[in-house]
């Protein structure tokens, strides 16, 4: 009777064990899986951006909430929000001054991501490594095109 407690004991032991091992492991699957969403979006974005100033030689101008710039709207997927289920997207342009009389301004245009887990934001940076990037408290800005 004793040796069947321990044997059950010991098998409740290495169970408990391998899914100590795998909840930690799928948390970290469902974060990547979130984070490449979230690479997505800020890749759709980067392509409507770059085809709005295509089409007409300006980028649109940031708005004070994170909403879409109305004329940018035009190039994304219908139904493209800018609340997501890893966070808020905002689109960022910050004109600089132009280098020389008669030259056009410069304009450095982001995405800056509020996460709804900053753990989503620090994987999302972390698997795009070469992307122009910065973070400032827990919130994730993409530069997308910079002059």
């Amino acid at each position: 009777m004793k040796v069947r407690i321990l044997e059950a004991l010991a098998i409740i032991g290495i169970i408990s064990v391998a899914i100590a091992m795998a909840v930690p492991r799928s948390e970290y699957q469902k974060r990547r899986d979130v984070a490449a969403i979230l690479l997505s979006d800020i890749d759709t974005l980067r392509q409507a951006v770059y085809r709005f100033h295509s089409d007409s030689a300006y980028f649109p101008t940031e708005l004070l909430t994170p909403a879409i710039p109305q004329g940018l709207r035009a190039y994304l997927p219908r139904g493209f929000s800018t609340n997501r289920q890893y966070g808020t997207l905002r689109y960022r342009n910050w004109p600089t001054r132009p280098l020389d009389e008669g030259e056009s301004a410069s304009n450095v245009i982001g995405v800056t991501i509020t996460p709804a887990d900053p753990r989503v934001t620090a994987t999302a940076a972390a698997m795009s490594p070469s992307t122009a990037q910065f973070t400032v408290a827990d919130k994730l800005t993409v530069i997308l095109f910079g002059t």
